[in-house]
């Protein structure tokens, strides 16, 4: 499978696809190596399970057939290889308010306009569909050029990044 298209300035760093994807990027980001990744889960399930009643309400549980509850969704997060999610993506950057994380789509071609976290280390993610890799920045004058085009305009549907003139959605 050929790889997807990254945004101008960006190389993919490509992670272990073992379900612990998500976990593996933000290790290598935080401490340059993915093997922190089981330490992660767990502080970031037991970041959700503290904070409960910040988590619960955005937790969709599946169908008739499916349902989780959310005690459950933790049970299973805790459980190595089981795919991370935006409640994970939103734990992390609480636990880590230094960082900002943000997220390419290679599948749509656009950067995701939802941002986690506020911090001055900018973490960057491409997202597939079904797989998180690291993506590094090859221009350091691109990483807040690109953070100030995500957040131009909250109410704006979209648009074009001019830091890398790729679709924001």
């Amino acid at each position: 499978m050929k790889p997807l298209p990254l945004p101008p300035g960006f190389r993919r760093k490509r992670t272990k696809a073992d379900g612990n994807c998500l976990f593996r990027s933000f290790s290598q980001s935080l401490y340059d190596s993915p093997k922190h990744h089981d330490e992660l889960r767990c502080k970031v399930v037991e970041h959700m399970s503290t904070n409960k009643s910040q988590f619960e309400d955005f937790f969709v549980a599946g169908g008739d057939d499916n349902y989780l509850e959310f005690e459950d969704y933790l049970d299973e997060m805790n459980m190595d290889t089981t795919w991370g999610d935006h409640l994970c993506l939103k734990a992390m950057a609480d636990l880590f308010p230094e960082c900002t994380i943000i997220i390419w789509n290679s599948e749509q071609q656009v950067w995701i306009k939802e941002i986690f976290g506020n911090g001055k280390h900018y973490i960057f993610f491409e997202f597939t569909g079904i797989h998180y890799n690291v993506l590094e920045s090859l221009q350091n004058e691109n990483i807040e050029l690109v953070r100030q085009e995500i957040l131009r305009n909250p109410d704006d549907e979209g648009g074009a990044c001019e830091a890398c003139k790729c679709t924001i959605l």
